[in-house]
């Protein structure tokens, strides 16, 4: 090697080592001792970033396994993030709604995530489907995911990308696939506004659409706006119904004992037909899916509990103004703070079997033998009750999610659907429970990293029976 060109790249070498090191002691920020412990990275400024990129959410419990701490502080680029990991701390930054605030979060966020100007496999099977039947749901007869297939795969390649968009670094190159997912996604939605076929879907969708035209907004401004709800409606719908099956089938007690809860909601109509090779009499079953919640309590433990054991999602915040957390923290304005839902589910709060995912978590504990009602029928829809501040599927304060009601229907009343008509088994011989997508950013549930291969058949007794729902009268 040329001496004077290696004495040159050692030079330069130097030079990079040097003003980056001047960089850092520079513009390294003060802390104040009163805030929380900060914990550093190897790399300053970008360590905690790249950590996000390779491990996602979780990286937050790598940390907090290392520091045994009920918040701490990190340093990202010019921004300070405080990291909460108490239960009793999630209480004290609720009580603070109006000094931590999530609106002025998602502003700050918004251009990025919306594209706004300045100004038999079981995952195979499910992801389609569910992503038309949830968005029928929404957008009617004139659904635009349902007339354009190809509009299924675009939503997924960007809900994929979401972290690399979200950044803001060149997506249109860093993330391809799904930078050009959302821009499909927005061409869809755009002319289904356009041709007036949102008259045809949910009032709450034309109420948006009116909310933003009204105010001097687009039908191009809505599009964009849209996608970000279909990252609510989708995205953890159908990783929630994927191990729900597989935790249920997987167990063979707990499968028997929710079917038989969900057996007793079910009605059986029988009508006589033309003699065919099956016999001339056709049942139907019905499941009433507004009473589940309330009789079917096993279900509904499972479905609370499988939602504490693999949330994955943050509630974030923006620090508005210098704030005192539970008398003894210093938040600093202009902050981000997270409440990440995996550390707050591993509080001790919970017990023991904190780890361990166990569906009867939340049934109520039967009454005392000497209590005076124990004698009477155990209320079935009651749960037991947690700290206020230790259940953070749906986020909470400010974030707590509008749309759980609709989404504990949408999918216990599919699971109960499922579990009723068909039988499941490994392909193998034996459940295998696969490894998460740990750096997916925009669900709370992650999905599997591979698939799960099944055998799938119709329960025998059930042959060729017909399905529905019903709706209990005045819902």
């Amino acid at each position: 090697m040329d001496l004077s060109l290696f004495s040159t790249f050692v030079g330069v070498s130097l030079l990079v080592v040097v003003v980056y090191v001047s960089l850092v002691y520079l513009f390294s920020p003060t802390y104040d001792p009163r805030e929380p412990p900060v914990i550093s990275s190897l790399i300053p400024y970008v360590g905690h970033i790249l950590g996000l990129l390779r491990y996602g959410q979780r990286y937050f419990e790598i940390l907090s396994a290392r520091n045994n701490l009920p918040i701490y502080t990190l340093q990202t680029l010019n921004k300070r993030t405080y990291v909460v990991n108490s239960a009793d701390l999630v209480t004290a930054v609720e009580r603070n709604e109006k000094t931590i605030a999530f609106f002025p979060f998602v502003y700050s966020l918004a251009p990025r995530f919306f594209d706004l100007a300045p100004d038999s496999r079981t995952m195979d099977l499910i992801r389609p489907r569910f992503t038309i039947a949830s968005t029928e749901s929404i957008y009617g007869k004139r659904n635009p995911i349902r007339l354009d297939p190809e509009l299924v795969e675009a939503f997924w390649d960007f809900e994929k990308d979401f972290t690399m968009i979200l950044l803001g670094l060149y997506p249109k190159y860093t993330a391809r696939k799904g930078y050009a997912g959302r821009r499909k996604l927005h061409h869809g939605l755009n002319g289904y506004f356009n041709r007036g076929d949102h008259e045809y879907g949910l009032g709450v969708l034309k109420a948006r659409h009116d909310a933003v035209t009204n105010n001097g907004g687009t039908t191009d401004d809505v599009a964009r706006f849209e996608i970000g709800d279909l990252i609510g409606v989708l995205v953890n719908a159908t990783p929630t119904f994927f191990w729900m099956l597989l935790t249920i089938y997987s167990d063979a007690a707990l499968l028997e004992e929710i079917r038989t809860e969900i057996g007793a909601t079910m009605t059986t109509t029988t009508t006589t037909t033309e003699p065919s090779a099956t016999g001339n009499r056709k049942r139907k079953h019905e499941i009433d899916i507004t009473v589940l919640e309330t009789q079917c309590p096993l279900l509904l433990s499972a479905y609370r509990e499988l939602l504490r054991h693999r949330t994955q999602s943050s509630s974030s915040r923006s620090v508005i103004r210098d704030t005192i957390l539970a008398s003894q923290y210093l938040l600093k304005k202009d902050s981000v703070l997270l409440v990440p839902g995996a550390l707050i589910h591993a509080d001790p709060i919970w017990g023991p079997d904190r780890t361990e995912y166990n569906p009867r978590r939340f049934l109520k504990p039967p009454p005392p033998p000497s209590s005076p009602s124990a004698a009477a029928p155990q209320s079935s829809g009651a749960a037991k009750v947690v700290h206020p501040g230790a259940y953070r599927a749906w986020g909470g304060g400010q974030t707590l999610c509008p749309g759980r009601f609709f989404a504990t229907t949408e999918i216990t009343g599919a699971v109960a659907m499922v579990l009723m008509r068909f039988e499941m088994e490994a392909a193998g011989g034996k459940w295998v429970f696969p490894k998460v997508e740990g750096n997916r950013v925009a669900s709370s549930i992650h999905p599997p990293s591979t698939d799960v291969r099944v055998r799938i058949r119709e329960r025998v007794g059930y042959e060729g029976d017909g399905w529905g729902f019903i709706f209990a009268e005045g819902v």
